[in-house]
């Protein structure tokens, strides 16, 4: 590819049309108007059926009236594959293009016209449902990526919807520790669910999070004595309104007792040294490598020098 030359989009299409000069028309039309444009054509729908097992297509521009098998029909039989549709027609009447529309067809375009024009706006249809299709594809791929991620995750993870703040969704380690179904979950509220209280919890990070638009964290202790974690954060939209908060929480039981035993051998040991019967210091250490001031001293150190 020459440099500055934009890349040429590859697009496979499947043309449906029962009228053969037309239909073998517009597929050179397509081809010659778009060199990236690979076209192939079907004389009805059970036709287009069965080249769609066959192979792979990114868009079908079908006619509407065809014997047999209507284009809503195809449009019916196939939408399920994921494939953008167009309906291209001589039939403008308004009962076709919104049953089209509600079927799910992508765009409706009425044949007539000059036809550089007509083809130039079909062409622009499929690239546009193409596109659009792609990007669908991959925000489902990246909302799927991050589901998995977010099951995965050990830690719990609840999503609360302003102003109410109801629980919206929640990942399995918060569910399953719930001991409730996600049906019981979804709907209701954290407070009622963990810590079956009426009311919620005093200082409870996901609130001030909600009231204050920042993050705000905090330990709570649940009915059967483990120990938790609570982040709350802010969620807004795009014009900075509040809409909601997540909330990130850890069990961390197993560390708090950790924590709680090292203070208790730490107390320990200070008081056998503050009252231990030797002289017993700690001392800072001054330029020269020689003691300097008392840091910490025992009891007897602090009687003898005073």
């Amino acid at each position: 590819m020459e440099k500055g030359k934009e890349k040429m989009q590859r697009i496979k299409i499947l043309l449906v049309d029962d009228e053969l000069p037309f239909l073998q028309a517009s597929k050179l039309y397509l081809q010659k108007m778009e060199k990236g444009f690979q076209v192939k054509t079907a004389s009805s729908g059970l036709e287009a059926l069965n080249l769609i097992t066959k192979e792979p297509f990114d868009v079908i521009v079908a006619d509407y009236q065809m014997p047999n098998m209507t284009g809503l029909e195809l449009l019916r039989r196939i939408k399920q594959k994921d494939l953008p549709f167009i309906i291209f027609t001589g039939k403008g009447r308004e009962e076709i293009v919104i049953q089209a529309l509600n079927l799910g067809a992508d765009f409706y375009l009425q044949k007539g016209g000059e036809p550089k024009s007509q083809f130039t706006e079909l062409i622009n249809l499929i690239k546009k449902a193409v596109a659009e299709q792609q990007t669908d594809k991959s925000l489902r791929k990246s909302e799927r990526e991050k589901s998995v991620i977010l099951e995965a995750l050990t830690d719990h993870v609840i999503y609360y919807e302003a102003p109410d703040m109801q629980i919206i969704w929640g990942n399995k380690a918060a569910i399953d520790s719930s001991g409730r179904s996600r049906e019981e979950v979804i709907g209701g509220f954290c407070y009622e669910i963990w810590q079956q209280r009426t009311e919620p919890c005093v200082e409870c990070p996901v609130i001030k999070a909600f009231k204050t638009g920042r993050s705000h964290e905090k330990e709570l202790s649940s009915p059967d004595g483990r120990v938790w974690n609570v982040k709350g954060n802010p969620v807004k939209n795009v014009g900075g309104e509040m809409i909601g908060c997540i909330e990130i929480t850890r069990e961390i039981t197993e560390q708090k007792k950790m924590e709680n035993k090292l203070k208790e051998e730490a107390k320990f040991f200070l008081d056998l040294f503050k009252k231990g019967d030797n002289l017993m210091f700690i001392t800072s250490l001054s330029e020269n490598g020689l003691p300097g001031k008392f840091l910490i001293t025992n009891d007897m150190t602090h009687t003898t020098f005073g």
